[in-house]
């Protein structure tokens, strides 16, 4: 392993899946700096496993790097297979060293860099080994270039283009319909040193978009332009490495008609005319399917709220309170099952009753359940003090199901006690959230213990679930119906059922 403490230059051959390493070193902001044969310079950060490599398309003079030096102020020097690199970590700038600024050897070897106790830097290669002083070489900077970016040539679609004023003096440029692949070709003269220039462009104001090139390839090729207003922005470095001397042209093309705001808007909004004008019939089709669905349901619901098990056992009950001379019982289960017949078909005629009416209806219907098993459960209805129920509007026939299927499958199986049934009312939001509740056997219970002479599932609770999902589609709503158990972790685990009730303000 490298130990950067004692400065051992012999590091290990791979970091974090970073191969070929030649030489590593700390940088002061904690991260190393690993010089790679083929890849450039890496600047590691062993916490976070971040990654930044440098390499020719970044300015350093070569990808095949060797041995790594920092000077005092931070700056990293790699030697190269051409050339001596210096990078600037805050800037992430980087300046060549060449034989042009005197440098006697270009190829350099690894394991051959050293920094003497005076700060010398050495660093050997084909053919000897250059020593200098890092800080006197960057304070030894020439004055950067005034020559500005000078845009040589644009064509469009291989063909030069012609404009009124002469292009390299043009500040804006106006390109016809169709013209959106085009050309430029641009230069620095009378630069002592061309090959140090680097380049970049872009188009647009974000920093992310700039493209880099170097004095070897001085060209922008641009294609499938979009029409409208653009701002191309040129800029190179000087000697020292800083990018400025901007150059900038406005370029705008022409668009064809379809390419118009006035298009772009009118097509969209007259296929939004069509498919609205399409959507508007299918949903009056729809509305009047989904109306006569709704009227088939309210009569089934009727039928099913009544069926012909619950009268049958009605009348054998009042049959057995005459035949034991209870004409007082009788005659209070008489009153209460006419009653609840009346009151079921007033409001299943109807699409939404008042709160209380439905309440009503409930109660009449546990009264004659209670009346016949009073020895197998209690019920309790509580309403929420917010709640008017003689102003709150609701669907019929939503609760009476639940009910029922609490008493036959849920306490009518308890063995050794009684039974509570419980139904509460509450203001949730604009509706009204219906629980219905009991401590009987459970849903797993109820279905192994089923009695072929106790009555099957209510077709009132399909029913409600199917005429809940008919409302839901025809207001946009969510209305649901949701089915837990109440006590999971006892025996006799209970049910509990939430009912959103559709009110109607």
């Amino acid at each position: 392993m490298f130990d950067l403490e004692t400065g051992n230059n012999k590091c290990i051959r791979i970091i974090k899946g970073i191969t070929n390493i030649e030489d590593i070193c700390a940088g002061d902001d904690g991260n190393l700096w690993l010089a790679t044969l083929g890849t450039g310079v890496c600047r590691y950060n062993p916490v976070t496993d971040e990654k930044h490599f440098y390499t020719t398309s970044s300015g350093l003079s070569n990808n095949t790097t060797y041995s790594i030096l920092k000077d005092k102020k931070g700056n990293i020097w790699v030697s190269t297979n051409y050339g001596i690199s210096v990078i600037n970590p805050e800037s992430g700038l980087i300046r060549v060293f060449s034989e042009n600024d005197g440098l006697r050897i270009h190829e350099f070897n690894s394991d051959a860099a050293w920094e003497t106790d005076d700060g010398m830097f050495l660093f050997g290669g084909v053919g000897g080994a250059v020593e200098f002083d890092p800080e006197q070489l960057l304070g030894n900077q020439v004055v950067a270039h005034q020559n500005h970016i000078i845009i040589k040539e644009l064509e469009v679609s291989a063909k030069r283009k012609i404009l009124d004023i002469p292009v390299y003096k043009a500040d804006t440029v106006i390109l016809d319909k169709g013209e959106n692949n085009f050309h430029i070709s641009f230069v620095i003269p009378d630069y002592r040193d061309p090959e140090k220039i680097r380049y970049r462009y872009r188009i647009g104001p974000e920093p992310e978009t700039w493209y880099y090139t170097d004095h070897s390839d001085r060209n922008i090729n641009f294609s499938n332009m979009l029409p409208g207003w653009h701002t191309l922005e040129i800029q190179s470095t000087d000697i020292v490495g800083e990018w400025g001397n901007p150059r900038i042209i406005t370029l705008f093309l022409r668009p064809h008609f379809y390419q118009t705001l006035f298009f772009r808007i009118s097509l969209p909004l007259t296929i939004v005319l069509f498919f609205g004008l399409i959507s508007f019939m299918f949903f009056n089709y729809y509305h009047h399917r989904e109306q006569q669905k709704r009227d088939m349901l309210r009569h089934q619901a009727l039928r099913a709220q009544m069926n012909p098990h619950f009268i049958f056992n009605a009348l054998n009950s009042i049959n057995y309170f005459i035949s034991n001379n209870d004409r007082l019982s009788a005659n209070r289960y008489i009153s209460d099952f006419s009653k609840l017949i009346r009151n079921v078909l007033n409001n299943m005629n109807e699409d939404y009753v008042r709160l209380g009416a439905e309440l009503d209806s409930v109660e009449e219907y546990l009264k004659i359940e209670h009346l016949r098993f009073g020895d197998k459960f209690d019920y309790t209805i509580n309403i929420d003090p917010l709640i008017n129920p003689d102003t709150v509007i609701v669907s019929p026939g939503l609760i009476q199901p639940f009910v029922e299927n609490a008493i036959w499958h849920g306490v009518m199986g308890l063995v050794g006690r009684k039974g509570n049934i419980t139904i509460s009312l509450k203001k949730k939001d604009n509706n009204i959230l219906c629980t219905v509740e009991d401590d009987g056997v459970g849903r797993l219970r109820s279905e192994a213990m089923k009695d072929r002479s106790l009555p099957r599932k209510s077709k009132g609770i399909s029913l409600a679930m199917e005429r809940l999902r008919i409302i839901n589609n025809l207001r946009s709503v969510n209305y649901r119906i949701r089915i837990t158990d109440l006590h999971p972790d006892l025996h006799d685990k209970g049910t509990r059922v939430e009912i959103d009730m559709p009110v109607i303000a």
